[in-house]
């Protein structure tokens, strides 16, 4: 990858999902240290003290929170969808047969 950076055929070089016993040996060895470590980060996979490295080693990209409610396709009935995405007409209800 420095190859390539040097080459001008990439502009920065990043990461991802690397602890810091990674980054150590990466920042030992590299001539070019990464520009960025992508992480998973939620509720459920909180590394501990992974943060605080990043602040100062690797910068980390901008945490997304969850979506709002509201702006989610879910918040709307599907026919709606399927008439703002597809411009299709839904199919009209049918009345159950008789026995």
């Amino acid at each position: 990858m420095e190859e390539l950076k040097a080459a001008g055929l990439a502009r920065s070089i990043g990461v991802s999902n690397y602890l810091p016993e990674h980054l150590d040996w990466l920042l030992e060895t590299a001539t070019t240290p990464p520009s960025i470590n992508q992480i998973e980060f939620h509720p459920y996979l909180q590394h501990a003290g992974l943060i605080d490295y990043h602040k100062k080693h690797v910068r980390l990209p901008p945490i997304r929170s969850l979506p709002n409610k509201t702006t989610t396709p879910s918040s709307s009935p599907p026919q709606q969808l399927t008439l703002q995405h597809h411009r299709t007409s839904p199919s009209p209800p049918t009345a159950p047969k008789p026995p």
